[in-house]
Protein backbone atom coordinates (compact mmCIF):
# COMPACT_ATOMS: atom_id res chain seq x y z
CA UNK A 1 0.00 0.00 0.00
CA UNK A 2 2.79 2.39 0.97
CA UNK A 3 4.74 1.57 -2.23
CA UNK A 4 1.68 2.22 -4.34
CA UNK A 5 1.21 5.59 -2.69
CA UNK A 6 4.85 6.49 -3.36
CA UNK A 7 4.54 5.46 -7.04
CA UNK A 8 1.39 7.50 -7.36
CA UNK A 9 3.02 10.59 -5.83
CA UNK A 10 6.04 10.25 -8.15
CA UNK A 11 3.72 9.90 -11.16
CA UNK A 12 1.73 12.95 -10.03
CA UNK A 13 4.90 15.00 -9.55
CA UNK A 14 6.10 14.14 -13.05
CA UNK A 15 2.74 15.06 -14.55
CA UNK A 16 2.74 18.40 -12.71
CA UNK A 17 6.29 19.02 -13.93
CA UNK A 18 5.27 18.27 -17.50
CA UNK A 19 2.29 20.63 -17.25
CA UNK A 20 4.47 23.40 -15.82
CA UNK A 21 7.04 22.82 -18.56
CA UNK A 22 4.30 23.07 -21.19
CA UNK A 23 3.05 26.25 -19.56
CA UNK A 24 6.55 27.75 -19.64
CA UNK A 25 6.94 26.79 -23.30
CA UNK A 26 3.57 28.35 -24.11
CA UNK A 27 4.50 31.58 -22.29
CA UNK A 28 7.87 31.80 -24.04
CA UNK A 29 6.20 31.18 -27.42
CA UNK A 30 3.63 33.92 -26.71
CA UNK A 31 6.30 36.43 -25.71
CA UNK A 32 8.34 35.56 -28.79
CA UNK A 33 5.32 36.09 -31.06
CA UNK A 34 4.63 39.48 -29.44
CA UNK A 35 8.26 40.54 -29.99
CA UNK A 36 8.13 39.44 -33.64
CA UNK A 37 4.88 41.35 -34.22
CA UNK A 38 6.28 44.48 -32.53
CA UNK A 39 9.49 44.28 -34.57
CA UNK A 40 7.54 43.76 -37.80
CA UNK A 41 5.26 46.75 -37.17
CA UNK A 42 8.21 48.92 -36.14
CA UNK A 43 10.15 47.88 -39.23
CA UNK A 44 7.16 48.51 -41.51
CA UNK A 45 6.63 51.95 -39.95
CA UNK A 46 10.24 52.90 -40.66
CA UNK A 47 10.05 51.53 -44.20
CA UNK A 48 6.92 53.57 -45.01
CA UNK A 49 7.83 56.88 -43.37
CA UNK A 50 7.19 59.89 -45.64
CA UNK A 51 9.53 62.88 -45.44
CA UNK A 52 8.20 66.10 -46.96
CA UNK A 53 10.64 68.85 -47.81
CA UNK A 54 9.75 72.44 -48.69
CA UNK A 55 12.31 74.26 -50.83
CA UNK A 56 12.73 76.72 -53.67
CA UNK A 57 13.48 75.79 -57.26
CA UNK A 58 15.09 77.80 -60.02
CA UNK A 59 15.69 77.62 -63.74
CA UNK A 60 14.99 75.06 -66.37
CA UNK A 61 17.22 72.20 -65.19
CA UNK A 62 14.80 71.39 -62.35
CA UNK A 63 11.60 72.00 -64.29
CA UNK A 64 12.28 71.35 -68.00
CA UNK A 65 8.89 72.57 -69.26
CA UNK A 66 9.40 76.03 -67.73
CA UNK A 67 11.60 78.91 -68.87
CA UNK A 68 15.06 79.75 -67.52
CA UNK A 69 13.74 82.73 -65.54
CA UNK A 70 11.28 80.61 -63.57
CA UNK A 71 11.50 80.42 -59.78
CA UNK A 72 9.14 78.93 -57.25
CA UNK A 73 8.52 76.92 -54.10
CA UNK A 74 7.99 73.17 -54.18
CA UNK A 75 7.01 70.38 -51.81
CA UNK A 76 8.46 66.93 -52.45
CA UNK A 77 8.29 63.55 -50.75
CA UNK A 78 11.83 62.26 -50.11
CA UNK A 79 10.70 59.46 -47.79
CA UNK A 80 9.79 55.78 -48.20
CA UNK A 81 5.99 55.97 -48.12
CA UNK A 82 3.06 58.15 -49.18
CA UNK A 83 2.18 61.23 -47.14
CA UNK A 84 -1.45 61.93 -46.31
CA UNK A 85 -1.96 65.68 -46.00
CA UNK A 86 -4.04 66.65 -42.97
CA UNK A 87 -3.62 70.44 -42.85
CA UNK A 88 -1.73 73.02 -44.90
CA UNK A 89 -1.40 76.76 -45.28
CA UNK A 90 0.34 79.44 -47.34
CA UNK A 91 1.36 82.74 -45.71
CA UNK A 92 2.82 85.85 -47.38
CA UNK A 93 4.93 88.48 -45.62
CA UNK A 94 3.40 91.96 -45.65
CA UNK A 95 6.05 94.07 -43.95
CA UNK A 96 4.97 95.48 -40.59
CA UNK A 97 1.88 93.28 -40.49
CA UNK A 98 4.05 90.17 -40.67
CA UNK A 99 2.77 87.04 -42.40
CA UNK A 100 -0.89 86.69 -43.36
CA UNK A 101 -2.65 83.58 -44.64
CA UNK A 102 -3.70 83.14 -48.26
CA UNK A 103 -7.20 81.65 -48.48
CA UNK A 104 -8.03 81.75 -52.19
CA UNK A 105 -6.66 82.75 -55.58
CA UNK A 106 -8.05 86.30 -55.46
CA UNK A 107 -6.49 86.77 -52.03
CA UNK A 108 -3.22 85.40 -53.39
CA UNK A 109 -3.24 87.96 -56.23
CA UNK A 110 -3.74 90.84 -53.79
CA UNK A 111 -1.00 89.72 -51.44
CA UNK A 112 1.42 89.12 -54.33
CA UNK A 113 0.89 92.73 -55.41
CA UNK A 114 1.43 93.94 -51.83
CA UNK A 115 4.95 92.50 -51.77
CA UNK A 116 5.72 93.90 -55.21
CA UNK A 117 5.50 90.69 -57.21
CA UNK A 118 3.84 92.24 -60.22
CA UNK A 119 5.12 92.77 -63.75
CA UNK A 120 5.75 90.86 -66.95
CA UNK A 121 5.58 87.36 -65.56
CA UNK A 122 3.06 84.61 -64.99
CA UNK A 123 2.49 83.18 -61.55
CA UNK A 124 0.47 80.23 -60.37
CA UNK A 125 -0.59 79.07 -56.95
CA UNK A 126 -1.46 75.44 -56.24
CA UNK A 127 -3.09 74.74 -52.88
CA UNK A 128 -2.11 71.56 -51.01
CA UNK A 129 -5.48 69.96 -50.40
CA UNK A 130 -6.26 68.25 -47.05
CA UNK A 131 -6.86 64.47 -47.35
CA UNK A 132 -4.77 64.36 -50.52
CA UNK A 133 -1.65 62.19 -50.87
CA UNK A 134 1.86 62.93 -52.03
CA UNK A 135 3.52 59.73 -53.26
CA UNK A 136 7.16 58.73 -52.99
CA UNK A 137 9.53 60.82 -55.17
CA UNK A 138 6.67 63.11 -56.19
CA UNK A 139 6.77 66.89 -56.03
CA UNK A 140 4.23 69.66 -56.20
CA UNK A 141 5.04 73.19 -57.30
CA UNK A 142 3.06 75.25 -54.81
CA UNK A 143 4.05 78.66 -56.19
CA UNK A 144 5.58 79.28 -59.62
CA UNK A 145 6.78 82.63 -60.98
CA UNK A 146 7.53 82.27 -64.68
CA UNK A 147 9.38 84.52 -67.18
CA UNK A 148 10.62 86.95 -64.55
CA UNK A 149 12.44 86.75 -61.22
CA UNK A 150 11.17 89.38 -58.74
CA UNK A 151 13.95 91.63 -57.43
CA UNK A 152 12.86 90.82 -53.85
CA UNK A 153 12.60 87.05 -54.40
CA UNK A 154 15.10 86.38 -51.55
CA UNK A 155 14.90 82.62 -52.03
CA UNK A 156 11.18 82.67 -51.28
CA UNK A 157 11.57 84.06 -47.76
CA UNK A 158 8.51 86.27 -48.32
CA UNK A 159 6.40 83.10 -48.29
CA UNK A 160 5.88 80.52 -45.57
CA UNK A 161 4.28 77.15 -46.28
CA UNK A 162 3.12 74.83 -43.49
CA UNK A 163 1.97 71.20 -43.76
CA UNK A 164 0.82 68.60 -41.25
CA UNK A 165 0.85 65.05 -42.63
CA UNK A 166 0.80 61.40 -41.55
CA UNK A 167 2.06 58.05 -42.79
CA UNK A 168 -0.16 55.04 -43.47
CA UNK A 169 0.67 53.92 -39.90
CA UNK A 170 -0.49 57.29 -38.50
CA UNK A 171 3.01 58.56 -37.75
CA UNK A 172 2.50 62.30 -37.95
CA UNK A 173 4.84 65.15 -38.84
CA UNK A 174 4.80 68.92 -39.19
CA UNK A 175 6.96 70.75 -41.70
CA UNK A 176 7.16 74.39 -42.68
CA UNK A 177 9.56 76.61 -44.56
CA UNK A 178 11.48 77.17 -41.29
CA UNK A 179 11.07 74.07 -39.10
CA UNK A 180 10.25 70.34 -38.89
CA UNK A 181 8.81 68.17 -36.07
CA UNK A 182 7.57 64.65 -35.48
CA UNK A 183 4.32 64.96 -33.52
CA UNK A 184 1.77 62.70 -31.86
CA UNK A 185 -1.16 63.76 -34.04
CA UNK A 186 -2.26 66.25 -36.69
CA UNK A 187 -5.15 67.66 -34.71
CA UNK A 188 -6.27 71.14 -35.71
CA UNK A 189 -5.23 72.41 -32.26
CA UNK A 190 -1.67 71.01 -32.44
CA UNK A 191 -1.28 72.19 -36.03
CA UNK A 192 -2.42 75.69 -35.09
CA UNK A 193 0.12 75.94 -32.27
CA UNK A 194 2.95 74.83 -34.56
CA UNK A 195 1.94 77.32 -37.25
CA UNK A 196 2.13 80.16 -34.70
CA UNK A 197 5.66 79.05 -33.75
CA UNK A 198 6.68 78.89 -37.41
CA UNK A 199 5.28 82.36 -38.12
CA UNK A 200 7.18 83.78 -35.14
CA UNK A 201 10.41 82.23 -36.38
CA UNK A 202 9.81 83.39 -39.97
CA UNK A 203 9.05 86.93 -38.79
CA UNK A 204 12.20 86.92 -36.67
CA UNK A 205 14.29 85.83 -39.66
CA UNK A 206 12.73 88.46 -41.93
CA UNK A 207 13.21 91.30 -39.44
CA UNK A 208 16.80 90.26 -38.66
CA UNK A 209 17.65 89.89 -42.34
CA UNK A 210 18.68 86.22 -41.85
Amino acid sequence: MEKNAIHFLNFLAKRIGQVKLQEHIAIVAFISSVVVVFYTVSHNEKMTTPILQISTFEKQHETPNLSDDTVGIKVENLGLGPAQIKHSGIYIFNGKEGFSKVDEMADFNIKMAQIGWVGNFNYTWSHIEPDSYLSIDKRKNVITLEKHRPSNWEQGKNILISICYCSIYEQCFYVSSVDYHQISSCSAYDYGKLVIESLREANKQKLSGA
